[in-house]
């Protein structure tokens, strides 16, 4: 089981804690990636040139083959454009397709990456918040359509399956998403990065609709953030001119001399990896969710996606706290790095995140700290 030994990282984001501290946070996991794919790179390493590439047909291939048979979508070559991450995919974007003080359109709690890149770019962050009850997200779609058709917003971004929520939006629910936004000549953006982390089957906007447009990556299913390759998804020809326009002007859409090999050889040989890590962190839900329930306040959020879940503290905060003081006081009093859920906006301020993607051991320590850190944040 490749998942039993935490990897050994070298400049990582999420472990630049102090010694004894354990980090729960940032999206990524703490195993080395598929086994093929690093041998794949170190024999690419061994030719010793890294010159300027050009993007293979093997990159487009490879994900045209892995959503057929994954997701049941079929595209074409001409409808994807390399970028270099999903990020700044998204960020070029805004950019493309706003102009300055015009709205942008989420579903929160979501992602905070995405407010950074809508207010960043001088764009106004409209959030239509989801509805939450009997610890159940849904979309108030009478709010939805009424954000919609203001003439400002321009632009939505749909995140699906949702981070940081876990979840997979229903066809019928997708397709109300996409009339709306028609109706209202509001381009819809969704970025899927998570779809391989699933419990269940995704329904892909791209089944759906020719005029959204999607960004999808390998990086967060095999654990290759740090090599920057994404592919956006556009049947509608003129919208992808335009983006292309965006990227290349921005010069996001120039690969390294690994990240194309590293996305070719995880789509076409390490599925069997993938199937394994949809296992284990299934597991881990199952596990996290029975502990946390039974031993704390706490209440899990059913997960059907990602490697995270999503935990509300409601009952562990008096009226005038939130759970960023939580936050707080978990790293300071017993070492433990959690998400604050402030970051999300909505009604995250009551929640907070967990990354499930480490080993049973680590995860285990991790519980107990945080047993006994809400013991002590009770007592106080």
């Amino acid at each position: 089981m490749p998942f039993k030994k935490q990897a050994k990282r070298i400049n990582s984001l999420k472990w630049n804690v102090k010694e004894n501290e354990l980090a729960l946070w940032v999206a990524d996991m703490d195993f080395k990636a598929p086994k093929a794919v690093r041998e794949a790179l170190i024999a690419r390493a061994k030719n010793g040139v890294f010159g300027y590439e050009v993007i293979p047909e093997a990159f487009y291939e490879s994900f045209i083959k892995w959503w057929q048979k994954k997701h049941d979508v079929s595209f074409k070559k001409e409808h994807c454009l390399f970028v270099s991450g999903v990020v700044p995919a998204l960020s070029s974007l805004i950019r493309s397709f706003s102009k300055e003080n015009e709205g942008v359109l989420v579903l929160s709690p979501v992602y905070g990456v995405f407010f950074s890149s809508i207010i960043n770019n001088a764009r106004k962050a409209i959030e239509c918040e989801l509805e939450y009850k009997n610890f159940k997200y849904s979309i108030d779609f009478k709010d939805l359509e009424a954000k919609l058709k203001d003439e400002n917003t321009k632009i939505m971004i749909l995140c699906n399956p949702h981070n940081p929520i876990g979840k997979i939006y229903t066809e019928a629910e997708l397709k109300k998403i996409i009339k709306l936004c028609e109706k209202y000549e509001v381009l819809l953006i969704s970025d899927e990065i998570h779809c391989d982390l699933t419990s269940k089957p995704y329904t892909p906007i791209a089944r759906l609709s020719q005029k959204a447009i999607t960004l999808i990556s390998a990086s967060k299913a095999f654990n290759l953030a740090g090599i920057h390759a994404a592919c956006m998804l556009c049947a509608d020809e003129k919208l992808r001119a335009r983006a292309l326009q965006g990227f290349s002007k921005d010069e996001i859409n120039e690969a390294n001399s690994f990240a194309c090999l590293a996305t070719i050889t995880a789509f076409n040989e390490c599925e069997a990896w993938l199937d394994k890590l949809n296992i284990f962190i299934n597991k881990a839900k199952e596990f996290t969710t029975q502990f946390l329930e039974s031993k704390t306040k706490l209440k899990v959020v059913q997960s059907e996606a990602t490697y995270m879940l999503w935990l509300d503290c409601s009952a562990l905060l008096k009226k005038e706290e939130n759970s960023k003081d939580l936050h707080e006081f978990l790293q300071e009093e017993v070492g433990l790095i959690l998400s604050c859920g402030s970051e999300f906006k909505g009604n995250g301020a009551k929640f907070l995140r967990l990354n499930l993607a480490t080993t049973r051991k680590t995860l285990k320590k991790a519980l107990k700290r945080l047993e006994l850190g809400l013991e002590l944040w009770e007592a106080r």
